[in-house]
């Protein structure tokens, strides 16, 4: 791989948005940094980038905000989502992550409609509890094993739980910093970690610690309905993405 200027500079804008939408909402930054890092990266290098990207725009924001992370509240998501990693690997075998991925963009894109049309209305804190909110982290586990989609089903969950800008972020940040911290362990172990990614990781570093933290500096000027729109439009816009790659 040649780190020439196109390059560096689709590294550097994938990761800095990527960055400051895991610092404002806690998820969608593989959907947010694929889409350009696909443009310049072989396929093999762009998975472990997106991922110990992530993880450093989640230790940058756990660094200036502390409280943000909810791990109480997040250790149902979490721990069903770690056993739930490996089982969507090795579904990988028998499953085509594209028509996952589909699936995935329908049903996201469907929820972001009926949410901005009203239809769809928030269900209220009744909705959870410890096991349905373990039901929804296994399976989100299950998707970011196969497709890299952990976080969409758990915010989706939470939107409809009605819970507050505070909870959502915090409970989706530990879980994604959880979950991403040990698949990019388990990627460094199986060699994924190449020396051309190492390289990658060096350039992106920078952006990725800036727009974390803007990302965070935003969410603390949000009020909660900004911060639900701007959740909501990000899943209605993923949701058209994911689509967009299958039929393209």
């Amino acid at each position: 791989m040649t780190l020439d200027l196109v390059t560096v500079l689709f590294l550097v804008t994938g990761a800095g948005l990527a960055a400051f939408i895991a610092g404002f909402a806690g998820f969608g930054t593989a959907l947010m940094a694929s889409g350009l890092y696909f443009h310049v990266l072989p396929a093999s290098m762009v998975p472990p980038l997106i991922v110990i990207g992530s993880v450093i725009a989640h230790l940058t924001t756990l660094s200036v905000s502390r409280a943000a992370m909810t791990w109480g509240p997040a250790m149902p998501f979490l721990v069903s989502g770690a056993l739930g990693v490996p089982v969507g690997v090795a579904l990988l075998a028998v499953m085509s992550p594209e028509i996952l991925r589909g699936i995935v963009g329908i049903v996201l894109v469907a929820y972001g409609l009926a949410t901005v049309t009203g239809i769809l209305r928030p269900i209220g804190a009744r909705l959870r509890n410890r096991l349905r909110d373990a039901s929804i982290g296994g399976i989100g586990g299950v998707l970011g094993g196969i497709a890299g989609l952990s976080g969409v089903l758990p915010m989706v969950w939470l939107q409809l739980a009605n819970a507050s800008p505070g909870e959502s972020r915090g409970i989706l940040q530990a879980y994604n910093l959880a979950l991403l911290g040990l698949a990019s362990i388990a990627m460094w172990l199986g060699g994924l970690v190449t020396g051309d990614v190492q390289r990658a990781i060096l350039v992106i570093i920078p952006a990725s610690i800036i727009g974390a933290l803007l990302g965070n500096r935003a969410f603390g000027l949000a009020n909660p309905a900004t911060f639900r729109k701007v959740v909501t439009a990000l899943l209605l816009g993923s949701g058209i993405v994911l689509v967009w790659r299958v039929i393209a």
